[in-house]
């Protein structure tokens, strides 16, 4: 469901008079029961530190609550096998046009483990290899023999630049078993 997300004229005044950044667009969308898409959730502000930490941990706990559902409806990846898609689950909260600088914020409040940030030096023999991309990790289950984690991939805009914006993002959850 691709649905955007509409404003109450209050809302729309707050954001004309105050700037988009006085609404957040992920908690107006939720509070009214509709979808958030990443259209919705880009609004082109840049956010304080503040703003990003607190959507970093909404991004936390909506992990936390995706792989509880999963759990809960037996609906998680094969224990090392295939991993599952839920990108769906992220993407609200890194909008395509996001700085690489406030994606590294909110992703390590999310408490991602984040790679070096790009770009990175090249690989011999690896033409393929993703500089540019920031790669960040959780582990969102970690009990006796089995570990499930979210890997989260962002990739720039425009590829090669040194101050690079969101362009997409991806995120896939594997388990792995002994």
């Amino acid at each position: 469901m691709n649905k955007s997300v509409k404003l109450s004229t209050k809302q729309l005044l707050v954001s004309l008079v105050l700037g988009a950044s006085a609404l957040s667009p992920i908690t107006s969308a939720k509070a009214a029961g509709e979808a958030v898409t990443q259209q919705s959730a880009s609004n082109g502000a840049h956010m304080s530190q503040k703003e990003l930490e607190q959507r970093g941990r909404e991004l936390h706990q909506a992990l936390v609550d995706r792989f509880k559902t999963l759990m809960e409806t037996n609906d998680l990846p094969v224990a090392n096998g295939n991993s599952k898609d839920i990108s769906d689950v992220v993407i609200p909260y890194i909008p395509v046009g996001m700085s690489f600088a406030d994606t590294a914020i909110l992703l390590r409040a999310a408490g991602l483990k984040l790679a070096d940030m790009p770009p990175r030096p090249a690989i011999v023999g690896d033409p393929d290899y993703d500089r540019y991309s920031i790669f960040a990790s959780i582990t969102l289950r970690d009990r006796l023999f089995v570990k499930a984690v979210a890997a989260i991939t962002v990739h720039p805009l425009e590829q090669g630049k040194t101050d690079a914006t969101v362009g997409k993002v991806t995120c896939r959850l594997g388990v792995d078993s002994l």
